[in-house]
């Protein structure tokens, strides 16, 4: 037995930003407009000496994570960290970033 769409879906047309809109927030990607928006406006998010310190990793499931190599830049932005979902969702959007994740790394070569 064959599964058929509703006939009103049938003749529905979607724009691939919709449909593409919808796969991102299925797997709990954030949207790429506020991703960019985020990346773009990283210095002005986190200030100039912290933005040469830190790089924006993901945002997923409403998670910033943030990567840094030095474990005192990572305890300065838990501190920081109202403050920088704040401001991160008046770059992005309202309600795209719920809490931050910092992950400290090796500085790469």
């Amino acid at each position: 037995m064959a599964v058929e769409p509703l006939p009103q879906e049938r003749e529905t047309t979607r724009s691939i930003d919709a449909i593409l809109d919808r796969l991102h927030r299925s797997i709990g990607l954030a949207r790429p407009d506020a991703l960019r928006a985020l990346s773009d406006g990283w210095v002005v998010l986190v200030g100039r000496a912290m933005a040469e310190q830190t790089e924006l990793e993901s945002l997923h499931d409403g998670v910033m994570t943030i990567a840094v190599a030095d474990p005192a830049v990572a305890e300065s932005l838990r501190w920081q960290s109202a403050d920088l979902v704040a401001a991160a969702n008046e770059l992005s959007g309202a309600g795209t970033v719920v809490r931050l994740a910092i992950r400290v790394r090796p500085a790469r070569s």
